[in-house]
């Protein structure tokens, strides 16, 4: 299902983006596509994968109760089987999943879209922006994939994580479906690109106050457990390990730490 804007924030941002009670579990750390703004360091040299035991400890502690996972990386398409296994063990407790990719895989939809549809996540985010565009060599991959996705009630999303290249994808794609924008953080590869985008006037904020910030919880591959926020993961604000830590326990610290980022 293509999705607009006006179905995306009425609908899904509340539930599934906006919500506190959600978790965004890096898969891998590993990503072949590199982009130069990625802010997890991730690539194919930076090898980390989550284990079967931080994913049964997060099922655990989030199923039947209104909580949302997301599986992001990295790029969690590398492990489809990974995927295969967190998204299963969702659907059977209740969990709706949010699917973040690249689409670095787009050249093989045939035979990884039907994996997906019979996976059956909540949602699908294709990465959409300058870098993702350049390394996979233009939108072909986003209109390819879309198209799979039309006629299926998947909500399929484009989502840029630069808030100054996403509007102009959106106007070009093929199909229009919506894309979230975030705005860049000082992590990562991403340091090295601030000089030149404060010198170009196209940044106000460095720590990118967006929805990410606002909602729940990040999950490292080894179960550590962040703000939900990129900028700060890169930081030293850690709540501890999900294998010994309640996340429940964690909210109120949670939304004492985003309203004063």
């Amino acid at each position: 299902m293509l999705v607009n804007d006006e179905y995306f924030n009425k609908v899904l941002a509340p539930k599934y983006f906006l919500s506190n009670k959600m978790v965004a579990l890096k898969v891998t750390n590993m990503c072949p596509v590199v982009c130069d703004h990625c802010r997890e360091n991730a690539s194919m040299d930076n090898i980390g994968i989550v284990s079967k035991e931080v994913i049964d400890n997060i099922i655990d502690q989030i199923k039947n109760d209104d909580w949302v996972l997301c599986l992001q990386g990295g790029e969690p398409l590398i492990l489809p089987e990974t995927c295969e296994y967190i998204i299963n063990k969702c659907n059977e407790n209740g969990i709706a999943t949010n699917l973040y990719t690249s689409g670095f895989w787009y050249k093989h939809c045939d035979v990884l879209i039907p994996k997906i549809l019979e996976w059956n996540p909540t949602i699908v985010c294709v990465s959409v922006n300058d870098w993702t565009v350049a390394k996979l060599g233009g939108l072909e991959y986003v209109n390819t994939i879309a198209k799979y996705f039309e006629k299926d009630d998947t909500p399929i999303l484009l989502y840029s994580e630069v808030n100054l290249d996403g509007p102009k994808y959106k106007e070009l794609v093929d199909i229009k479906t919506c894309t979230i924008s975030y705005e860049l953080a000082p992590v990562g590869r991403a340091k090295n690109l601030i000089g030149t985008y404060k010198a170009a006037g196209k940044m106000e904020r460095w720590m990118g106050k967006d929805m990410c910030v606002l909602s729940g919880f990040e999950i490292g591959v080894d179960g550590t457990i962040y703000p939900n926020c990129c900028a700060a993961a890169g930081s030293s604000c850690r709540f501890g390990n999900i294998k010994n830590v309640e996340l429940k326990s964690l909210l109120k610290m949670r939304k004492k730490f985003c309203d004063g980022f």
